[in-house]
């Protein structure tokens, strides 16, 4: 790579890591940050929310730590991906890709539980590619500290080493299981009812609506291929669980999108994979499949950074997607300059936002 692209690249992840806080720094709370922030459960979550408020009270100390995961998320992709590609374009195909995921986006603008499962992930990947196994356990077990949906990773990672015949990995998941329910972890009470529908819009929007596409028939190429590393048990798991629990309960997101982000590697190796088979003149239909669906990511993810003028642009009744973060601000900000100290309102969430800007329930 020549030192002008050097250059170049490094110029685009500054613009990249300033963007992202930018949006950070400008977004108001959301009903689950509020939620987050006052709730009396202690998680690594509200610790690091509490931590960062205390640094900097502001939107951008809530989401300080944060920022700086989903930072140490993408080096740490980057060094993971040089175990599934041998060139360094290829590599930096993949990790463009995973970066501009509106799920990656959205995680690492607001404080969330995925961008720390994401973390402990990566890490384990990690050190476990690296063949520090020793190292590798503290990531797999503290996940299990950090969120009940470890318990899935846990499974996922025992049919890994079970099919794949690696006796380490089968042994010490089967023992994170056991210290998971040990430690007296449990799964949350689920909202019942048929959610599959919601889900697959959230899985879409993570993604984008063509990326999602290929992502699923890559994970399904790579099923009929025979070709199942461990990135594949992983995001092919998470997404088959997640929609078989939405048939019968709501399903957070945050709980798996983690896992299924990693599968971006198995749909770029696919593509690249295809690609190479194909003389260059049998090439010109791949390669604009491929700029159809980056720009349509990119679309995607230009909507979650801009969503703020998009808003104010079009209002709420236009662009209601973001509305449950800007109505309670606009609402909190009209309020206090009518002097009003407390606001009448009966939904908790909004409460907790309102509650934020300091304005309490009236009595």
């Amino acid at each position: 790579m020549s030192a002008l692209k050097r250059r170049a690249q490094i110029i685009l992840w500054l613009l990249y890591a300033m963007i992202l806080a930018v949006v950070a720094a400008t977004t108001p709370i959301s009903p689950s940050e509020a939620y987050l922030f006052f709730q009396a459960e202690t998680t690594p979550t509200t610790l690091l929310i509490h931590w960062g408020d205390a640094v900097i009270s502001s939107e951008l100390g809530l989401r300080l730590f944060f920022l700086v995961l989903g930072y140490l998320n993408l080096s740490l992709f980057y060094v993971v991906t040089a175990h599934f590609f041998s060139e360094r374009e290829e590599r930096l195909l993949a990790l463009y890709f995973y970066a501009m995921l509106p799920g990656v986006i959205v995680s690492t603008v607001l404080a969330n539980d995925a961008v720390i499962i994401a973390f402990l992930v990566l890490l384990f990947l990690y050190f476990y590619l690296h063949q520090q196994r020793l190292l590798s356990l503290f990531p797999l077990l503290f996940l299990g500290l950090a969120h009940w949906s470890a318990l899935y990773f846990y499974l996922l990672l025992m049919l890994y080493g079970l099919f794949q015949k690696e006796k380490w990995i089968f042994l010490n998941a089967a023992i994170a299981v056991l210290f998971f329910f040990a430690l007296g972890a449990r799964v949350p009470e689920p909202v019942s009812g048929n959610y599959l529908f919601e889900m697959l819009g959230n899985d879409a929007t993570i993604f984008s609506p063509l990326l999602f596409i290929y992502f699923f028939y890559a994970l399904y190429g790579a099923l009929w291929r025979g070709e199942r590393n461990m990135l594949w048990y992983i995001s092919f798991g998470a997404l088959i669980i997640s929609l078989v629990l939405s048939l019968q309960e709501r399903v957070r997101i945050t709980d798996f999108s983690a896992y299924l982000m990693l599968g971006i590697i198995v749909a770029v190796h696919t593509y690249l994979g295809s690609l190479k088979v194909r003389l260059k003149r049998f090439r010109k239909s791949h390669r604009i499949s491929f700029w159809v669906v980056a720009i349509s990511l990119l679309t995607s993810s230009l909507a979650m950074v801009l969503h703020q003028p998009i808003y104010r642009l079009l209002g709420e009744k236009n662009y209601p997607i973001v509305a449950s973060v800007y109505s309670p601000y606009d609402r909190a900000v009209r309020l206090k300059k009518s002097g009003k100290k407390c606001v009448q309102e009966s939904r908790q969430k909004v409460l907790y936002q309102m509650r934020y800007y300091g304005l309490n329930k009236c009595f």
